[in-house]
């Protein structure tokens, strides 16, 4: 993945990386050498300070991390409401355990650097490398927290309705689940042309996409999401599955929303730190990995049918928070307990939220 060079770089991804537009909003960066270790985000009050378990909440996340940041930023992204005092505030807060930190404000193309007292521009989004990746592999930041919630917005699908009602009761073991859901994670990320086409097995091999080499038609794809449905609706079975996609022993190397910043601390005010290496990674393949589950859970939520919608909701919300995306996790637990008040995964992801446990490898 091409490395974040500068703060004002790390500024304009961060709406890219935490998936909508910042505005009115306090958000907390925790740099660990370089190292993105920790993003926390609040709404800015209309007035006034932020509320006490508010401050504790995220002050919270910092002491979980496993080791102290280097340097912590406290970002206001200014709109209507004004950043003071909840500024001072969250900075007086995280000060008192670390050291190092330091005000940034973002408002109308510009960032403000406490430690120099000025106000400079923000490069334009096409000139940040990183962001121009995240638009090729089709991430766009949405207009605001709330636009989350239309993502999941229900697509009944008569036909997945009837597929999953003829697939359940057994007729569905582990391995034929996920190598359905295999073919739909190689489907979202790479679509190619209508024709014959090569598909994963599950056991390293790949395979025409069906049996007779004919082309793969859509068919073929209601009948996998149907098949993953119907493995979420045993319990059993679901918490197997959720157990490889979100393998909690995985490392912070394999995570991809844990971003490196190519630069020393000292140099993270300049707008370019000059020429620095960049190491070869295969974490542009774990992007588009991440960017192709999201697109099939997002799926998988809007076209379960209504005993299922919770279950497939739980489940989004526990890999996105296993993948770092608090906002997302919050919103899909939210869908989940709003439909099933008791559901008991959905309990755990909102848990995990809400009380800022940062997922293994960060």
């Amino acid at each position: 993945m091409t490395p974040l060079l500068s703060l004002p770089d790390l500024l304009v991804f961060l709406p890219y990386h935490l998936g909508f537009a910042l505005r009115d909003a306090l958000v907390v960066l925790a740099l660990d050498g370089r190292r993105l270790a920790l993003v926390e985000r609040v709404d800015l009050p209309e007035a006034g300070p932020l509320p006490t378990e508010v401050v504790d909440r995220m002050v919270g996340g910092l002491r979980r991390l496993r080791s102290d940041p280097d340097v912590v930023l406290v970002v206001a992204f200014v709109g209507d409401r004004p950043p003071f005092p909840a500024q001072d505030q969250l900075m007086e807060a995280v000060g008192r355990d670390n050291p190092c930190v330091r005000r940034v404000l973002v408002a109308n193309d510009a960032w403000y650097d406490g430690a120099a007292g000025e106000w400079r521009p923000l490069p334009l989004p096409a000139d940040v490398a990183l962001v121009a990746e995240y638009v090729g592999r089709g991430i766009a930041p949405l207009p605001s927290r709330s636009s989350l919630e239309d993502l999941l917005d229900p697509a009944p699908s008569p036909e997945v309705d009837a597929a999953v009602a003829e697939l359940r009761g057994g007729r569905v073991d582990l391995d034929c689940g996920w190598r359905a859901w295999e073919r739909l994670v190689h489907e979202a990320a790479d679509p190619g042309p209508p024709g014959p086409q090569r598909w994963p097995t599950g056991d390293g091999r790949s395979a025409d996409s069906r049996d007779d080499g004919g082309r793969r038609g859509p068919e073929d794809s209601v009948r996998d999401v149907a098949t993953v449905l119907a493995l979420l609706a045993d319990v059993p079975l679901r918490d197997a599955f959720l157990g490889r996609l979100v393998p909690l022993g995985r490392g912070a190397g394999e995570n991809p929303t844990v971003h490196h910043v190519r630069a020393p601390l000292d140099t993270l005010d300049a707008e370019s730190p000059g020429d620095v290496p960049r190491e070869p990674t295969d974490a542009l393949d774990a992007l588009a990995s991440r960017v192709a589950t999201r697109a099939v859970l997002l799926r998988l939520a809007r076209q379960a049918p209504g005993s299922l919608r919770a279950t497939a909701l739980a489940v989004l919300a526990a890999w996105a928070w296993h993948a770092g995306d608090g906002a997302l996790a919050d919103v899909a637990s939210s869908a989940a307990l709003d439909r099933e008040p008791e559901h008991s995964l959905a309990e755990i992801v909102a848990c995990l939220v809400g009380l800022d446990v940062p997922p293994p490898g960060v």
